[in-house]
């Protein structure tokens, strides 16, 4: 190696050229510190060997992945970290490329954590009830048929289910004398449409009303009537004695 007064130099012992030493790895176990081939040379034949070795390499290469994978992670994740804008764009344009593609590995990602994936989803369905609504229901009106046929599928295959639930329905709507319960009886009884009747100012309210009061009286006749049984049992008796 040579000493200049603004540059040192040396000789690559591969390629014969003359050159900075800024142009050589750092050799601690060489006399002047430095490869004695240059950065270009070095790499050149690393290249040479591993087109050589491909599968020598290839197989070194997954047993070390294999024995080390946290090092494999921290590896992965550094280099995420320092090229993550790179990668980001990289992905997005290789999705928008390969539909298909996508498809099939998320639902391979998805049967492989399946459970992890559902609860996911439910977790962010409860931190975000609106945002959860507007995509079920953009999904519901992009899936209309697929919708339909489900809904028909499962009413074959749970029609008692639907018939207890139908009957609960029924029993709280006539308990609690809900709307769709009045307008139902209304349009029963006079033939009208239920859109009809909705459009008759006060007419649910007032029929409210009455049905409450004729369950009043209702309850009442029957408070009395089981008052007047308990006083002929009790007068029955007392003659009995």
């Amino acid at each position: 190696m040579s000493t200049n007064q603004t540059e040192q130099v040396k000789t690559c012992t591969k390629c014969l050229i003359v050159k900075s030493v800024n142009e050589f790895n750092k050799n601690i176990t060489r006399k002047d510190g430095f490869a004695s081939w240059c950065k270009p040379c070095n790499r050149l034949d690393k290249k040479r060997y591993a087109q050589i070795n491909r599968e020598k390499i290839s197989e070194q290469t997954k047993k070390w992945r294999k024995n080390n994978p946290e090092k494999v992670k921290e590896k992965k994740l550094r280099y995420y970290l320092k090229n993550r804008e790179k990668i980001n764009e990289q992905t997005k344009k290789w999705r928008k490329n390969n539909p298909d593609k996508v498809k099939v590995c998320k639902s391979m990602y998805y049967a492989k954590n399946r459970e992890k994936e559902i609860d996911r989803a439910v977790k962010w369905a409860i931190d975000n009830p609106e945002k959860s609504k507007d995509i079920k229901a953009i999904w519901y009106v992009k899936n209309a048929e697929i919708t339909k046929e489900r809904a028909v599928e499962w009413g074959k295959n749970n029609s008692e289910k639907i018939k207890a639930q139908s009957r609960k329905k029924s029993q709280k709507d006539c308990l609690n004398l809900t709307d769709y319960y009045i307008i139902n009886g209304l349009s029963v009884q006079s033939g009208f449409s239920s859109q009809i009747i909705r459009n008759i100012p006060g007419l649910i309210a007032m029929k409210r009303k009455q049905l409450k009061y004729q369950r009043i009286i209702k309850q009442q006749k029957k408070q009395n009537y089981e008052t007047s049984e308990q006083q002929e049992s009790f007068c029955h008796t007392m003659q009995m004695d």
